[in-house]
């Protein structure tokens, strides 16, 4: 890479980076209240089949969605005035709403107009959790540490592509190794060892300058740093609390391992087709099919950290590194025995 090519990508990393922390520094309010008029127009349009029917009359399913629409509107009256208190209370009240609507008849007609089981769940466990703690709802701009978790959740999802296009010319690069053209060749076991530690500096350099960059911000925006122990939500067989700072250790480690995962996979795969092209064809045609057939492909959303983290897939943390810490020792066996095979077929030639 020329010196001009890395003033460019620097430039474009602050860039995006500072894009990033502006657009965090809209009030969670805000936010909120955009989530609220989503729901009531989504109410508005499940109730469209209703519209010649009193409202004293109907069956159990339009109840319970005029109950949603009333609690739904005092939710809003909540964040009008910022009172954080009501809020929490009415946002619980509307989830033990949303879980009686899932058993009533008729709900699979208006599934896409309610919120999905997982978010519904989540919300429960999280505000739950805050007015048993007494914690306050932060409505103001996102904190330092959620400003992380928002980053890295963004990340999570795109992260496999990104790598594997990283990854995707390892042999091909490996075999005009330096040491090769000097005539002094190491193994390409070695070489790829080199080069996987390399790589692995250099992501924790952009890692370490990212937060170090955003701090910066956050220091001269006046905002503060804000309560890393703030309550997070997380999915272990179920959705429980966890800490800022947990969350964002999950999100490293299951980068990091994504990362291990790419690269061998890459090594495989480089071995096999010969060509990188092929290689990052075949990761990024796997990796959408885990978005098109979750369900049938549940093992595999182990790919997405954010899928895992977030409860979208139902496999918890602990699975999600069991399967990958399985696939990567998989990988690893699979790839001495390519190794192997490469040197014996040059010995028989």
């Amino acid at each position: 890479m020329s010196k001009k090519q890395r003033v460019v990508y620097a430039i474009l990393f602050f860039l995006v980076m500072t894009g990033i922390f502006m657009i965090s520094q809209q009030k969670n309010s805000y936010r909120l209240k955009e989530l609220n008029q989503a729901e009531t127009l989504q109410i508005t349009v499940a109730l469209l089949d209703y519209r010649n029917v009193p409202s004293d009359e109907g069956g159990t399913l339009y109840q319970n969605l005029l109950q949603q629409t009333s609690v739904i509107a005092r939710q809003f009256n909540a964040l009008l005035f910022e009172d954080e208190q009501n809020y929490i209370d009415t946002t619980i009240e509307l989830t033990d709403i949303r879980e009686q609507a899932r058993q009533l008849d008729g709900f699979s007609d208006i599934t896409s107009l309610q919120l999905s089981k997982e978010q519904v769940q989540r919300d429960e466990t999280y505000y739950k959790a805050l007015k048993e703690s007494g914690k306050t709802l932060p409505l103001e701009s996102l904190t330092f540490g959620r400003l992380i978790i928002s980053l890295l959740t963004i990340l999570g999802v795109a992260w496999f592509p990104l790598i594997s296009v990283v990854n995707a010319r390892l042999i091909v690069d490996e075999k005009e190794h330096e040491s090769l053209l000097k005539g002094q060749p190491r193994s390409l076991t070695q070489r790829l060892v080199r080069n996987f530690i390399k790589k692995s500096l250099i992501l924790g350099g952009l890692l370490v300058l990212t937060i170090g960059y955003l701090a910066i911000l956050q220091s001269i925006s006046g905002s503060g740093f804000g309560d890393l122990s703030l309550i997070e939500v997380v999915y272990q067989n179920k959705f429980v609390i966890t800490t800022v700072v947990k969350k964002i250790c999950y999100y490293i480690l299951f980068g990091y391992l994504v990362f291990m995962l790419s690269f061998l996979i890459s090594s495989v795969l480089n071995n096999i087709t010969k060509n990188s092209y092929v290689t990052v064809i075949i990761e990024c045609m796997t990796y959408a099919f885990i978005w098109l057939f979750p369900t049938q492909l549940k093992l595999a959303t182990v790919l997405s950290p954010s899928l895992i983290i977030e409860g979208t897939s139902y496999v918890s943390i602990n699975q999600g590194v069991m399967y990958l810490l399985g696939s990567i020792v998989v990988l690893i066996v699979i790839f001495f025995i390519q190794l192997k095979l490469s040197r014996g077929g040059r010995r028989n030639d």
